[in-house]
C-alpha cells in the first residue's frame, strides 16, 4: 500500500517543469543618444544595449543589475542618473514609458543606460523571470525565477 501512496506523489514532482528562459542576444555601446539634451557627466557617457536576436521579451519580466548605479530610459532624455533615480538594480518596465520600447523588448530595440560617473568598465547583466517583476525596497526583486540572459562590460 505504501508504493501506491508513494508513486502519484513522485509522479506529480516529475510532471513540474521548471520555466525556460529564452535565449537572446544582446549588442552594446557606449553612446550620447540623448537627442541633445545631456543629462550626463561627459559627451560619451550613456550604454546603448540592444536586443540583436531572441524575443519579444515581455519588459515586466526583465531587469537588470549593475556594477555602478545606472538609470534605464530612452535616448530622448529620460536617463538622468545622478538625480536620485539610478540604483544597481533597473527594472525594464521602469516608469511611464521610460525606456521608450512599451510592454515588450523585440529585436532592433534599444535602451539606454546612464551610469553614475562614466560609462566604459561598467559591467551590466540582465535577467529575465519566470513571473512578472514586482519592485520592493530597491533591489529586491519578486516573484518567479530569474536567469541572466545577457551579461557584458563596457
Amino acid at each position: 500500500m505504501l508504493v501506491g501512496a508513494v508513486t502519484p506523489f513522485v509522479m506529480n514532482l516529475a510532471g513540474e517543469t521548471q520555466a525556460k528562459a529564452p535565449t537572446v542576444s544582446v549588442d552594446n555601446r557606449i553612446t550620447n543618444a540623448s537627442g541633445g539634451t545631456d543629462y550626463s557627466d561627459s559627451e560619451d557617457n550613456l550604454i546603448a544595449v540592444t536586443l540583436e536576436s531572441g524575443g519579444p521579451l515581455q519588459t515586466d519580466q526583465l531587469y537588470l543589475t549593475s556594477s555602478k548605479p545606472v538609470d534605464i530610459g530612452s535616448a530622448t532624455g529620460n536617463t538622468r542618473a545622478g538625480e536620485g533615480d539610478a540604483s544597481e538594480r533597473e527594472l525594464f518596465s521602469e516608469g511611464d514609458g521610460q525606456t521608450g520600447i512599451g510592454d515588450t523588448w523585440e529585436a532592433g530595440e534599444t535602451v539606454y543606460l546612464d551610469p553614475e560617473g562614466s560609462a566604459p568598465d561598467t559591467s551590466i547583466s540582465v535577467y529575465w523571470t519566470s513571473k512578472p517583476v514586482e519592485a520592493q525596497d530597491d533591489g529586491e526583486i519578486s516573484p518567479g525565477d530569474s536567469y541572466e540572459i545577457a551579461s557584458f562590460t563596457t
